[in-house]
């Protein structure tokens, strides 16, 4: 988590009682830690606000999670894709911003549902 908040990483935060098993690996963490594609970070900006992701273009802002999967956010929603187990829609719920010991501000997302796994 530390290395997702001192890179201005996005973290990905299931609701409450979406997740089956109390233990999570470090899997189902690198799964929520996600970075935005490069080619996507100059239309986004140092410090875009949720509203703006996923907006400057019709397609969205695609993302690789910290373990090499690929998404793409548009609006409201996060479509999983090439290396999650299975298609997803989830819905972000809500957004924060935090700051790092560098006082830079990084978003978290509640999501409706893990990106991958979780009650079933």
């Amino acid at each position: 988590f530390t290395l997702a908040a001192d890179n201005c990483w996005m973290v990905c935060i299931p609701r409450i009682g979406t997740l089956s098993r109390m233990k999570l690996n470090r899997n189902d963490i690198e799964n929520h830690i996600i970075i935005p594609n490069k080619s996507d970070v100059t239309t986004m900006g140092k410090e875009s606000e949720l509203k703006n992701v996923g907006n400057e273009t019709s397609g969205g802002t695609s993302f690789t999670s910290l373990n090499k999967k690929h998404l793409l956010i548009q609006g409201e929603i996060i479509y999983t894709g090439q290396g999650y187990k299975d298609a997803r829609q989830v819905k972000i719920l809500f957004d924060e911003h935090f700051f790092n010991s560098k006082d830079q501000s990084y978003q978290v997302l509640c999501i409706e549902q893990p990106l991958e796994g979780g009650s079933e």
